[in-house]
């Protein structure tokens, strides 16, 4: 069975591991939308640059269909586990819409290709992997472990969370329905 684990939004990532026990780790394909911008709160307006993130669909449905192979008839079944999302009280209502857009996305994606899906939320694989209140560090230190082959830091030793959350979540996912 292909198993796949995605850790939404615009740091996340897309994991799989496949029958074979062979496994990767995807980006979240992203797009930038740069704007300039004046500051309206100041004497002199200065000119700066925003930029907003959202998820490329298009390359992430691309993407879904080589993990899946959605061409190609398989005798392997797939199933993809994908972190629940919900709006946090701390978050703007903008950031809260957002975030919920995304995840809609790519529930979308995964309905388009026929991809059954199952829903986890944070709490329960990490509470399944003993993670602790340092859940990037934590997260990224016992997907090192599990899977030493990822790149999960970048050159200075920045962890990439969105890379070790969804390998773990796939993981967690195959786990749960017996599959290791």
């Amino acid at each position: 069975m292909i198993s796949i684990g995605i850790d939404p939004g615009q740091t996340g990532a897309i994991g799989i591991i496949r029958s074979d026990g062979s496994y990767d780790v995807y980006d979240m394909p992203i797009y930038e939308i740069k704007k300039e911008v004046r500051s309206k709160r100041s004497i002199t307006p200065k000119k700066t640059t925003q930029v907003k993130k959202f998820i490329d669909r298009k390359k992430l449905l691309e993407l879904l269909k080589i993990l899946v192979n959605y061409d190609k008839p398989s005798p392997y079944k797939c199933l993809c586990y994908i972190e629940r999302q919900g709006v946090r009280p701390d978050q703007s209502a903008n950031s809260g819409f957002n975030t919920g857009k995304q995840y809609g996305e790519i529930l979308m994606a995964l309905d388009a290709l026929g991809v059954s899906f199952e829903e986890i939320s944070a709490q329960e694989w990490q509470k399944h992997f003993s993670i602790g209140k340092d859940t990037k560090g934590d997260s990224c230190r016992k997907a090192e472990n599990l899977f030493p082959k990822l790149v999960l830091r970048g050159p200075r030793g920045r962890t990439y969370d969105g890379r070790s959350d969804a390998i773990l979540i796939t993981l967690y996912g195959k786990r749960k329905n017996g599959g290791e």
